[in-house]
């Protein structure tokens, strides 16, 4: 059976990447991977406010699905791999943790040994494998003035697929008033200015303990709690 040529564009760290560099269908895929919800640079909330952001996303795209998948970043490659044919996958190129930096390592020997093109995109002034910050100033104000080109939704041809094992526990989706949703509107709700007790000048929102915007109040501690997986993956 002849697979259908796709583009898949795969979510990272940052939900706020399109790519649609070629005039192939595109599958949007995020990767719940076991190694990361064990890591105890983790918490529990980080994965809410994730879930929150992918839920605004797939209203944004409706009737497109994105496809959300709890396997390693390889194995979940490899999956799709078997039902479409892969062309390219475009995505941030991640900076943070060894761990996430070891995954991208393996899944670029994957890349290459399945001929799969993996273009990656810079989203800040980091930038792997240098020696030395000669000559970074320059080039990381570049990258600051570089235009934020449009993006049309419409003329992208989103396609969907569903993973038979993603299937979440529902303590995962359950929210807390005490950390900000996850999601564009709930950012925006948050940027108003807002007076605290005892400062004369307003801050903004998402400055205030409890409320800072991006990952549900500040980094997860190094003894995170445990995060209960589901049982073919615990």
């Amino acid at each position: 059976m002849e697979r259908t040529p796709v583009q898949l564009v795969w979510l990272k760290r940052d939900l706020l990447h399109w790519a649609a560099q070629q005039r192939l269908p595109v599958l949007l895929v995020y990767c719940l991977e076991p190694s990361l919800l064990r890591n105890a640079h983790y918490d529990l909330r980080h994965w809410r406010f994730v879930l929150a952001s992918l839920r605004e996303m797939e209203q944004t795209l409706s009737p497109a699905r994105l496809f959300i998948s709890l396997r390693e970043a390889v194995d979940m490659f490899a999956y799709l791999a078997e039902r479409y044919h892969v062309v390219q996958v475009t995505s941030y190129a991640e900076t943070g943790l060894r761990i996430t930096y070891d995954r991208d390592k393996a899944v670029k020997r994957f890349f290459r040994q399945r001929g799969i093109r993996w273009v990656e995109f810079p989203y800040s002034g980091v930038q792997r494998g240098r020696l030395n910050r000669t000559g970074w100033p320059d080039s990381l104000l570049a990258h600051l003035r570089e235009p934020i080109p449009p993006i049309d939704l419409k003329a992208i041809h989103f396609i969907s697929c569903e993973d038979d094992r993603y299937q979440l526990p529902p303590a995962w989706l359950k929210g807390a008033s005490s950390f900000q949703p996850g999601g564009t509107r709930a950012a925006r709700r948050l940027q108003s200015p807002v007076a605290l007790p005892g400062v004369g000048k307003p801050v903004a929102a998402a400055s205030v303990p409890g409320h800072a915007a991006g990952d549900d109040g500040g980094a997860a501690p190094l003894a995170a709690r445990a995060i209960s997986l589901p049982p073919a993956l615990a």
